[in-house]
């Protein structure tokens, strides 16, 4: 078996101090809107939220449970910090559980896909709970891939799994003491994604799991969310909880909110995936109109997307003849509206 620091040696190295993580080509990021995957590609500076979150999340005694919150709008970098997280976590040598809200449908999928990850990541390490072995044996385990499906065959109906689940996620004094003789000074850490996402009913049940539940020694959670869509969700769950903010003081230890992208972080986003995607636009033009650009950056992205069909026509003239600061302005107008 290879050393896990051994393992992480070849995907790491060290730069001026700082972490950074070499990854290969297929988990390089795909796509417009793509989260970042590689520390080195910081064009907003979040790599010290990043840091920050991690601290919180991992500094405290070992004793507490911890729940961070990612605070920031749709597009503005959040999966890309908590994906940095959870590579220096992984590093450290933390047991990491990642979950993606938008992909759970129903209150049992939430638990069984929230079972089969922790469940697996500990027995990974070595760590095999009471519910780990029951679960085997009921889904006729072979294979963790397999296991959220089988795991769904199997719970026909929800008051089944619920009460199956529940016994199996019930962590007792006695795991935790297996937990803290296998991992001793390390944390369990829970990434929950996309929360904004999720079916806004399921919503109020994975934050007071998260506050009842799952409020556990060593256990640390990293939520990012638009807390204002998650606050609308809240409220039209149960008017007593007012416009939702203040449940979610009650749930989450930390706030780290995202900051708008500064207007030379625009620009530099701006120039960069017009030099990727239409790099037949002349910067000057960019700087023309730079006071306008969206705060947004997935929405900077989106202004790009709708020059790259213009490539065809660009080409059949002189950039003299192009006036592209209004062929600018009108795709910003058309994006943003």
């Amino acid at each position: 078996m290879i050393p896990l620091r051994d393992f992480f040696s070849k995907r790491w190295k060290t730069v001026s101090g700082t972490i950074t993580p070499f990854l290969p080509p297929s988990r390089e990021e795909i796509g417009f809107d793509a989260p970042k995957l590689d520390v080195s590609n910081d064009q907003l500076d979040r790599s010290e939220l990043a840091e920050r979150a991690f601290s919180l999340l991992t500094e405290l005694p070992i004793e507490w449970s911890v729940r961070v919150g990612l605070l920031g709008g749709w597009g503005e970098g959040k999966t890309s910090i908590a994906n940095w997280v959870v590579a220096k976590a992984e590093q450290r040598g933390d047991v990491v559980v990642q979950l993606y809200s938008w992909k759970i449908r129903s209150d049992t999928q939430l638990w069984i896909e929230f079972a089969a990850k922790l469940l697996k990541a500990l027995d990974e390490r070595g760590v095999e709970l009471e519910g780990t072995k029951t679960l085997k044996a009921l889904i006729g385990f072979k294979n963790w891939a397999d296991y959220p499906r089988k795991a769904s065959e199997y719970f026909k109906t929800s008051e089944i799994a619920f009460g199956i689940i529940d016994n199996l996620l019930r962590i007792t004094p006695e795991d935790i003491r297996k937990l803290r003789a296998k991992i001793p000074d390390r944390r369990i850490i829970v990434v929950i994604d996309d929360l904004d996402r999720a079916d806004p009913r399921l919503i109020p049940t994975i934050l007071l799991s998260l506050r009842e539940v799952l409020d556990l020694p060593g256990f640390s959670f990293l939520l990012p969310f638009d807390s204002t869509a998650v606050a609308t969700a809240l409220a039209n769950y149960n008017e007593a909880w007012g416009d939702g903010g203040l449940f979610l003081e009650k749930i989450l230890d930390f706030r780290i909110l995202l900051p708008e992208a500064t207007a030379d972080q625009k620009t530099a986003i701006f120039d960069e995936e017009l030099q990727k995607h239409c790099s037949f636009i002349p910067f000057a033009a960019v700087k023309d109109v730079a006071a306008w650009l969206p705060p947004n950056p997935r929405r900077l992205k989106g202004v790009v997307r709708s020059l790259i069909s213009l490539k065809k026509d660009a080409e059949r003239h002189t950039k003299d003849e192009i006036d592209w600061k209004s062929i600018l302005f009108a795709s910003m107008i058309r994006t943003e509206h």
